[in-house]
């Protein structure tokens, strides 16, 4: 089901959200950005940022055995695929 939040919704949303956050890519533009506001929440408890050196994304079974792991209340997924600036030629694939 979806459910369209207002800006008031969204406010309330999240911060009903005191559990841990996951975010991905926290190295990257986006990533940093967000931890960077995120960590300034006192309701927050905890923030995991994963690399993709820590959760492969092509790799659904490590994706499940992660947030397994981690359990949290919400997954933000800040990674990207940024190499555009290369030639086609040298150019790999983001999926597998």
């Amino acid at each position: 089901m979806l459910t369209m939040l207002t800006a008031d919704d969204r406010a309330v949303a999240l911060y009903s959200v005191a559990d841990d956050i996951l975010i991905t890519g926290p190295d990257g533009q986006i990533g940093w950005e967000l931890l960077q506001v995120i960590l300034k929440r006192p309701f927050i408890t905890k923030v995991v940022g994963l690399r993709r050196s820590e959760m492969d994304l092509t790799n659904p079974a490590a994706i499940r055995k992660k947030v397994r792991e981690v359990q949290p209340a919400l997954i933000i997924n800040a990674a990207g695929y940024t190499r555009w600036t290369a030639p086609k030629a040298s150019r790999r694939s983001p999926r597998r």
